[in-house]
């Protein structure tokens, strides 16, 4: 209740009104056992439910996933309010059998094995379930208020179906998550360096980065910031005692082990890729949108639908070819849709722009150059800006 900088007196007793929110015994919590467990709350102000607080819970007990969310709606008109607490808390517990996912997946008490994420209009909570059979990694998309939930298989995390080395097998973990600042896709990060982005409810998107020589894709997996691996000589490896911790990788004895990290901007279409030395900035296409996304699908669809046709056509069987019909028209409206938008027109924010050089000096080969050159980009792409070291 006190209008001043609370870190410049950390140490002062601020007047304010505290309250604690009371657990149930039947509401299911984590455990100090299980190092898999993790959290991740939210603030949203709904047309609906007002002012709100969405905070879950996310681990495993045997083979079932506990969401236990904490729903917190603050009364409206605050200062009138006559009761001792100013909100109204709720405590609700989903179950999801691991079992019964697809592909099937197995309690992991190991740190890292689970992350969550809530969209920024709290309506979604991303729940990436890590398994050591890349295969069976999977993200569970879980509406927090109707526990509609749907899943997404991330197809083996880019391992090509190839049996994984054990060491190497957190590796294809996914590390760290964000969503975009509308909402429409979930940026993902493995732990051996790899962008992989997934579309709201859908499933993974191929991606292409270009600009700056840096040219990847189109690709569902892109290593923009490699795995370097390093093994110690065996004199070293003998001197090392084995800590016995579930799941800990070696490398994280080594202080030189890259961090891997993501962020998206809360306002503007940008990422933030780590490994803790070099970050890499990236900017979507100025013109994707939902609608977009949609449409590709369909034209996918659409294309998918014409080649089965082709094929049935050119089978004998007469009465099949008499009942086909072309998609010809919905693939030509849209197209013709498409010839007629224009790249839209984007300026980058003023942290990003370039110095305006003296006069006879070269103009610097900056961030505005490299935007400028990638205007026209295509749906669902990335534009690659710039690589500075930390």
């Amino acid at each position: 209740m006190e209008e001043q900088d609370l870190t410049s007196v950390p140490e002062t007793r601020l007047s304010g009104t505290w309250a604690q929110v009371m657990v149930d015994e039947k509401v299911k919590l984590p455990q100090a056992d299980d190092k898999e467990s993790t959290v991740h709350a939210v603030f949203h102000t709904d047309e609906v439910l007002g002012d709100c607080c969405f905070c879950s819970f996310v681990f495993t007990s045997g083979e079932v996933l506990v969401l236990t969310t904490l729903r917190m709606k603050w009364f409206e008109q605050v200062e009138k309010c006559m009761s001792a607490v100013p909100f109204r808390a709720q405590w609700v517990t989903q179950t999801h059998s691991l079992g019964a996912l697809s592909p099937v997946c197995n309690g992991l008490k190991s740190r890292g094995a689970l992350l969550a994420a809530f969209s920024r209009d709290s309506l979604l909570l991303a729940v990436v379930i890590n398994q050591n059979d890349p295969k069976a990694t999977q993200v569970l998309f879980v509406n927090p208020l109707n526990d509609v939930t749907v899943s997404s298989s991330l197809r083996g995390c880019g391992s090509k179906g190839q049996p994984v080395p054990v060491r190497f097998l957190r590796s294809y973990w996914v590390g760290a998550v964000s969503w975009t600042h509308d909402g429409l896709f979930l940026a993902c990060m493995l732990k051996r360096g790899a962008l992989l982005l997934l579309s709201r409810l859908g499933e993974l998107l191929s991606i292409t980065t270009f600009g700056c020589s840096v040219e990847f894709g189109p690709a569902e997996y892109i290593p923009l910031h490699p795995l370097i691996t390093y093994r110690p000589p065996q004199s070293l490896l003998l001197s090392v005692k084995h800590t016995g911790s579930d799941g800990s990788p070696t490398s994280e004895d080594d202080l030189m082990s890259q961090w891997f990290s993501l962020a998206a901007h809360p306002r503007l279409p940008y990422l933030i890729v780590s490994d803790g030395y070099m970050f890499t900035l990236l900017r979507f296409a100025a013109n994707y949108s939902a609608s977009s996304v949609l449409k590709t699908l369909l034209l996918e669809v659409t294309q998918d639908l014409n080649d089965v046709r082709h094929s049935l056509m050119n089978s004998e069987r007469n009465d099949v070819k008499h009942c086909l019909q072309p998609m010809s028209s919905l693939k030509g409206s849209f197209l013709q849709e498409w010839e007629m938008q224009e790249p839209g027109s984007w300026m980058s924010p003023s942290f990003l722009q370039d110095e305006t050089p003296t006069s006879g000096q070269r103009p610097p080969f900056g961030i505005t150059t490299v935007l400028a050159l990638f205007q026209s980009a295509l749906e669902s792409n990335f534009e690659w800006i710039a690589k500075y070291p930390v």
